[in-house]
């Protein structure tokens, strides 16, 4: 699907499903529904203009998706505005990043990357285990894990907190289920790097009598940004400048775990020409550790003659 242009206003008025082994590119949707469906595996989407309504999300990884999918990849895509309205941020596509997610699919191996998006100020990311009223006959917990979001910049500030959080859980079949390697490389909000303590973390135990312990439900997650003499989300690497890195680290088990996070440069030949590093300890069930890398000074460019 090539150089296509979607525009609809009524409820329901979806954008993009396709198969799987799909590739879009170079279109624009302007619609009132899910813009990006990503239900099947190995679909490619790449240059990509969005311009979402009130209802549904620019991106959605799941409905319920009741089938193994994996190996989906979304690259450059402009969201240039999102109407969700912030007095009904509860409804469940309500984030510019949205799952919803009680069917027993497992899904994995999904990058989103070089993100630019403006004229939103709801919600990043919300991911949602859920029973919907839309899919009764849906049973199980599935999985999610390996989802990388990188190179993602929001221009204006985001009011609402990102959620991973589980809603009315009831009645799921035995057996482990949630969210599991979960990254977030560059991104930020309004020049903030990312950190997971901009999100709630906790399950909504309440209404899931069943759920016994957090790490069935989110286990590893990890935000990283990189910062070039303060610029946040640099496209380029400025010699003599400060490379530093900032590191926001889940563990989801129940035992404490050590971390060692390291930044390495690299020149065009694959050498490693510096390294910073730091260690971290972080206690079971802990819902975020922030960790600064001091980083190093970007060697200056020498020519030879």
């Amino acid at each position: 699907m090539k150089n296509v242009n979607v525009i609809g206003w009524f409820f329901n008025t979806d954008g993009l499903l396709l198969g799987g082994n799909s590739t879009a590119e170079n279109c624009f949707f302007k619609v009132n529904d899910d813009t990006i469906k990503l239900y099947f595996s190995n679909m490619t989407i790449t240059n990509i203009v969005i311009w979402q309504e009130v209802n549904g999300a620019p991106m959605q990884l799941t409905w319920n998706v009741s089938v193994p999918t994996s190996n989906n990849y979304v690259n450059h895509v402009d969201i240039i505005r999102c109407e969700h309205i912030l007095g009904n941020m509860t409804n469940q596509t309500k984030g510019i990043f949205n799952s919803v997610h009680g069917g027993i699919g497992l899904l994995s191996n999904y990058v989103f990357e070089n993100f630019t998006i403006d004229n939103a100020d709801g919600r990043l990311f919300q991911l949602w285990f859920v029973k919907t009223s839309y899919n009764t006959n849906q049973m199980g917990g599935g999985n999610i894990k390996d989802i990388t979001f990188r190179n993602i910049k929001v221009t204006n500030s985001m009011t609402q907190p990102n959620l991973v959080n589980n809603e009315s859980l009831t009645n799921l079949d035995t057996g482990i289920y949630g969210f599991d390697r979960i990254r977030f490389e560059n991104v930020s909000v309004q020049g903030v790097p990312l950190s997971l303590s901009t999100f709630n973390l906790t399950p909504n135990s309440t209404q899931n009598p069943g759920y016994t312990t957090p790490s069935n439900f989110a286990k590893n997650f990890a935000a990283s940004s990189f910062m070039v003499g303060g610029n946040v989300n640099p496209t380029a690497l400025t010699p003599g400048q400060q490379l530093t890195a900032q590191v926001s680290l889940r563990n989801g088990t129940s035992t404490s775990q050590d971390y060692v996070v390291i930044l390495a440069l690299y020149d065009s030949s694959g050498n490693m020409v510096n390294t910073s590093q730091a260690t971290a300890t972080v206690a079971g069930y802990s819902d975020s550790q922030d960790l600064s890398l001091t980083g190093f000074t970007l060697p200056r460019v020498h020519i030879t003659r």
